[in-house]
């Protein structure tokens, strides 16, 4: 045994027997500064531990810091937990461009520490008589251990501090992960590790567990891919004996405990056996990221998860053990009574989706020249010569996608399923055997390159090869709970993935293997080992059965569902017939049993097979056939230089650096701190930042290049400034990658009584550190900053055209819909080769007009942007009533038919209703309903489509954001070519669109009191109701925006903890706050499946009533933890190019340019107190007072418990009824806004 790096001699016996594992840092990406080493326990855990030296600020005196900033014993105690805390877990995040109100969340978090547990056990692994057992512990064991009883306790602590946490079961194993601000980490990893040492199991948490799965399978219920995915599992010709994947992974209330106690089992006993068999310390592994050095890693893993059981306490583990999956003598999941036949399925939603499904071996043990990436790469391809294009021009379909999912029902230790799924038209679904037919020629000819020409051809594997090279290489730093379950999945035990390459197995090709690749097509591509799935909403809809005969899930009561049995295939398959498929002709529909899915079973012909059979023979497509190999990649990207800063600022290595310097003051000299903010290369000179904002340039007496990092963190450094008039020293290095030397709290302001202290607000960014204009006419407003933080050749460029006829009526916004997905649709070939190459686009309507977006490397991202906005521009300036030069009528009869058809999937499920009728409702320009959009086009055609899209794009005024690799001379560049397009497309266009001409983005100003509006889903299969309390403030202002950003951390956990896991009212329980078109707001949600909405409304009232006295009562020390939580939220560090682009990027399109407001907010966070925050809750929050204005939205649901209330209206009327509700809230408001903010 190796005793591990760092541990002391006091350690414990454990800890000096702690085997190192191999070195990752050598598989690192050149831009991960992090420091790895893997540890073997004694017990058996593997843990990787990862310091983050970007959250490590502190030069040298780290012991200190860890002794400051590590919990002790009594805070991770529970009894000192106040319950009134936030939910860390629900942390805001910004909604996407298609909200047209301009709506969204505040998001944040200083670079923080985490840690996942994967557990090498899931829903394959449930017994029989307790499906989703695997499922059902997950919940269990976050309701409290014998070393922290209380069930909320993990929680709380999280929610005291800012933090999030949640799990999540695959097929093979189970992942728990948090996040935690760096100074919590012990002691959240001391709470983390007890689910796995001493859970409590407790019989008194069951029965609310059991509910919140049972909520939680009600909302995946109406999820076709879910349905589907359960269908496959019942159908696939094998009982649960013969193969674990025919079992039901979900769980729900009825296969947990119904069933089990009517066979004689007790649920919770066999819980705790299934835990006492799977939970053990060989078959976990753990990550742990955080920003201290690896040898305190260590040691707070060890003091941790040492007492974790080990299966076999007297053996000993090694590194080179192998472990063998139980599934994978299980083999492939169908049989040959589940191949061969096609499913036709009735949807819930209108949809048409064609999906092909081959069994193939387990690919985790072909890591290294991922055959099945190769493959998805060529049938799934978009361009020219692929399948797709070929399925396009024929009008069959719209889209396509191929490979082997992530997911493991689709990848797994025993199998894999590689499926193509194809995006189907009206007239595609009556020739889906044709596009079958042409999926087999296109493995044909791959087959014929295998075999007669030598292979494929070698450049397209290079080519992917170099592709996947630059995405490693480049890649994004991940946020650290995303960066510790990515790592955790790939440490899953089962799928063995070699320690030393944890960090780049999934994302790099190592090896071409065109023998397995030959296999692949030649023994599994094949029309006997293939799977057909037809969803058609042609078919009917899944609720036309259920009301038509009774057949459906609704009908059937929970006690007479055959869990236990799957579907007989032979018996029930219909005889083959090659006629178009006729429902009614067919019969009545067999009824997958748990989810309620309608479909018939058929037997394919000998004709059909045999037909396939010789298309898949090796062999060139026909002359006539535009099938091919993909042609090279022009976007592949070979510049990966960065643009050199200004000479003005310019890297050095004391930028950002905390320093103190020696000042004369009188006859004294004084030392003062500071902050290194900028570096002027030209003169030599330094800006420094001091407390009190004064900020003062000083000229280093040394050249820059006798500044290393080695000499500058030496103890004893120290350097002269000004001729040597003043000497400084390093306090605090700035780490690559590290925005500004920001410590981890600032001892000046002992303010807070545990300890911790509030954390420094970093000082104002030069004005050249911040955006500022290259172009700045009524045309176009482009705003410029170049990337000194990421040190990556990625850019983006985004822009929006605000247009004057924007959204002016629903025919209007139904048009720019239309617009946005036929310019999407026609540039499919040129987007997709772009985006293979880790080059992003999208374009999207929203409340001003149309966004674009480009991203990813700078080398070709103008190329990508031209054509789109070249291509968008087209239709401007257009009164032939045509559509422009290479657009195909054809083409927008599909872009039409799928709109259609998204238009008519509106209105479905109550989450979404909700969310749209209160949107709706506060906005006033611009907002039209899915009904109204549909009705609006009922007899569109391709004239008034033109002038509707003309006029549109009449008079512009563009505003757009230039970030990433890319000079000010690019920027500018960038700015010619957009003006260039502008004019050319509209030579007589005026002079753009004046800012005071955008339209307008109104928010009406509630009525004071309570506003209520109920509506429903035209869903009859809807079995949840949905509450929205929407509580509006008012104008935005910084103070304002603080009280209801600490309200909301502080009542979200308590709000989630007492409905969601007290009284069970269901999964989905949700507070934020709201910002929409410079309103602020408050919005609570509900999700429920066994509750009426007046239940709900009057829960969520009694809650709020309660924690008005929760808040009043809270310790001050708790109250304060969340002021500092909050804080540190604020003060994010962005992850990426793209989360910084997005927080500058609202800015623009809110009109705010507030480029630090979150410096604003934590300076003006620092001075409230207690009794302002309850003066705004019971000024804005609280039922009783009659001063707050507050709009409920409540959709009841269409079926079961929660159904009690739903108005009377047919579900054919429901969208003319949810309409109603919103034009009679707009009528009482009498066109009372706030008037334009921004």
């Amino acid at each position: 045994m190796v005793k591990g790096k760092g541990v002391t001699d006091a350690s414990t016996t454990a800890a000096t027997a702690v085997v190192e594992g191999p070195d990752l840092n050598a598989s690192r990406s050149p831009f991960d500064k992090k420091i790895y080493r893997q540890i073997l326990l004694p017990n058996g855990l593997r843990a990787v531990l990862v310091s983050d030296v970007v959250a490590m600020t502190q030069a040298y005196n780290l012991g200190g810091i860890l002794d400051d900033f590590s919990d002790d014993d009594d805070d991770s105690d529970c009894m000192d937990v106040d319950e009134a805390k936030s939910e860390g877990g629900e942390t805001s995040g910004s909604l996407s461009e298609s909200y047209d109100e301009g709506e969204k969340e505040e998001a944040g978090g200083l670079r923080n520490a985490a840690a996942a547990m994967v557990v090498g056990v899931g829903s394959l692994y449930d017994p029989k008589e307790c499906q989703g057992m695997a499922h059902f512990l997950e919940h269990l064991l976050f309701m409290g251990s014998e070393k922290y009883p209380e069930e909320n306790c993990y929680d709380a602590y999280m929610s005291k501090h800012g933090g999030s946490d949640n799990a999540y079961t695959e097929n093979e194993h189970t992942v728990f992960h948090f996040e935690i601000p760096q100074e919590q980490l012990s002691g959240a990893l001391d709470l983390f590790a007890q689910f796995f040492v001493s859970p409590l199991l407790n019989e008194s948490c069951v029965e609310r567990e059991l509910k919140a799965i049972e909520s939680e399978f009600m909302l995946a219920k109406n999820s076709d891919s879910s349905r589907l995915q359960q269908l496959m599992a019942y159908t696939c010709g094998r009982s649960f004996e013969e193969h674990p994947a025919s079992k039901f992974g979900w769980g729900n209330y009825h296969s947990l405990k119904t069933l089990p106690e009517k066979e004689g089992h007790d649920p919770l006993k066999m819980l705790r056996t299934f835990y006492d068999e799977h939970h053990y310390a060989s078959n976990m592994r753990l990550a742990v990221v955080g920003g201290y050095p690896l040898d305190y890693l260590q040691e707070q893993v060890l003091k941790f998860f040492s007492d974790i059981k080990s299966k076999d306490p007297l053996g000993s583990y090694t590194w080179d053990q192998h472990y063998e999956s139980p599934m994978k003598s299980y083999g492939l999941p169908m049989t040959e009574s589940g191949l061969k036949k096609i499913f036709y399925v009735a949807p819930v939603r209108d949809r048409h989706s064609l999906s092909v499904t081959w069994q193939i071996p387990p690919q985790n043990v072909n890591w290294k020249a991922k055959p099945c990436d190769y493959l998805a790469h060529l049938i799934g391809h978009e361009a020219k010569g692929s399948l797709l294009a070929f399925l396009k021009s024929k009008s069959w379909a719209s889209g396509l996608c191929a490979g082997v999912g992530d997911e493991g029902t689709e990848n797994s230790t025993a199998y894999a399923l590689f499926t193509v799924t194809i995006n189907l038209s009206e007239e595609g679904v009556e020739h889906w055997r044709d596009v079958v037919t042409e999926l087999y020629r296109y493995v044909g000819m791959l087959r014929h390159y295998c075999r007669e020409e030598g292979g494929l051809p070698a450049w397209i594997y290079e080519e992917l090869r170099s592709i996947y090279e630059v995405a490693h290489r480049y890649a994004d730093e991940e946020p650290p709970e995303d960066f510790v379950v990515d790592l955790a999945e790939e440490m899953s035990p089962w799928f063995n993935t070699p320690p030393e390459r944890l960090l780049d197995a999934s994302g790099l090709l190592f090896d071409y293997d065109p023998g397995t690749v030959q296999n692949l097509l030649d023994n599994f591509f094949s029309p006997s080992n293939a799977r057909i799935d037809l969803s058609s909403s042609q078919f009917g809809r899944s609720s036309k059965y259920e009301e038509t005969n009774g057949s459906g899930s609704a009908s059937v009561p929970p006690s007479v569902v055959d869990y236990y049995n799957n579907f007989d295939l032979e018996q029930n398959a219909l005889p083959p017939s090659d006629e178009l498929f006729d429902p009614a002709g067919a019969g009545p529909p067999h009824i997958e049993p748990i989810f309620g899915t309608p479909f018939w079973c058929q037997r394919l012909s000998a004709s059909l097979l045999e037909e396939w059979t010789h298309r898949a023979e090796p062999g060139l497509p026909p002359s006539s056939s535009p099938l091919a190999l993909p042609q090279r990649n022009g976007f592949v990207p070979t510049d990966f230089s960065l643009k050199p800063l200004p000479p003005a600022d310019c890297d050095h290595p004391l930028l950002n650096c905390s320093i103190k310097l020696q000042i004369p003051v009188g006859k004294r000299k004084e030392w003062f701190p500071a902050t290194v903010t900028q570096y002027n290369g030209t003169k030599n000179q330094i800006l420094c930042a001091y407390e009190d904002e004064d900020e003062k340039w000083h000229r280093l007496d040394v050249p820059s290049s006798e500044l290393k990092h080695g000499r500058l963190t030496s103890p004893d450094f120290e350097g002269s400034l000004d001729g040597k008039k003043i000497k400084y020293r390093i306090v605090s290095m700035a780490l690559e990658g590290e925005r500004a030397s920001l410590k981890f709290g600032d001892e000046s302001d002992w303010d807070v009584e545990d300890g911790k202290a509030f954390p420094a607000i970093p000082p104002k960014a030069p004005p050249d550190r911040l955006p500022k204009l290259v172009a700045n006419t009524n045309e176009l407003k482009l705003w410029h900053v170049q990337d000194r933080v990421f040190k990556r050749p990625i850019a983006e460029l985004r822009l929006q055209l605000n247009c004057a006829e924007a959204n002016k009526t629903a025919l209007h916004a139904a048009c720019a819909d239309l617009l946005v997905n036929l310019v999407c649709d026609h540039l499919t070939e040129v987007t997709y080769m772009a985006s293979v190459c880790e080059i992003g686009s999208s374009l999207c309507t929203n409340d001003g007009g149309l966004a674009m977006r480009v991203h990813g490397f700078s080398d070709k991202l103008m190329d990508l942007f031209v054509v789109l906005l070249e291509t968008l521009l087209g239709f401007r300036n257009n009164d032939t009533g045509a559509l422009p030069e290479g657009f195909c009528e054809r083409r927008f009869g599909l872009v039409l038919e799928n709109y259609r058809r998204s238009c008519h999937n509106s209105g479905m499920k109550a989450k979404a209703i909700a969310s749209g009728v209160r949107i709706r409702s506060i906005c006033r320009n611009g907002s039209y309903s899915a009904r109204q959009k549909l009705e609006a086009i009922r007899t569109l055609g391709v004239p008034a489509f033109a002038e509707a899209a003309s006029g549109l794009l009449a008079r512009i005024g563009a505003e757009g954001l230039h970030t990433g690799n890319a000079s000010s001379r690019d920027a500018v560049g960038a700015g010619e070519a957009v003006l260039r397009l502008l004019k050319a497309s509209s030579p007589g266009s005026g002079g753009g669109l004046p800012r005071k001409k955008y339209p307008g983005r109104l928010v009406y100003k509630l009525p004071a009191g309570t506003t209520e509006r109920t509506c429903v889903s035209k869903n009859p299969g809807e079995s949840n109701a949905a509450v929205e309390f929407y509580l509006q403030v008012g104008r935005d202002d910084t103070r304002v925006r603080v009280l209801v950003d600490l309200l909301v951390e502080l009542m979200n956990e308590p709000m989630y903890h007492q409905i969601r896991t007290r009284d069970q009212f269901g999964y989905s329980v949700a507070c934020a706050s709201r910002w929409t078109n410079g309103v602020i707001g408050l919005h609570l949600s509900v999700v429920s499946a066994s509750r009426p909405v007046g239940e709900i409304r009057d829960r969520i009232d009694r809650f709020l009533r309660d924690f008005r006295f929760s808040l009043a009562e809270m310790a001050p020390e708790v109250f304060t933890g969340h002021m500092v939580g909050l804080a540190k939220e604020k003060l994010h560090m962005a992850n990426s190019l793209a989360e910084e682009t997005t927080d500058l990027w609202e800015e623009i399109r809110d009109g705010r340019y507030l480029w630090e407001a979150h410096r604003e907010e934590v300076a003006c966070l620092k001075t409230v107190t207690r009794e302002e925050v309850l003066e705004a809750y019971d000024r804005y929050v609280s039922p009783d007072q009659g001063t707050a204005r507050r709009l409920i939205v409540s959709v009841a649901a269409s079926d079961g418990p929660a159904s009690a209330g739903r108005p009377g209206v047919e579900f054919e009327a429901a969208g003319a009824h949810n309409d109603g509700c919103v034009e009679s809230f707009h009528a009482l408001c009498k066109n009372q806004t706030y008037g334009k903010i921004y």
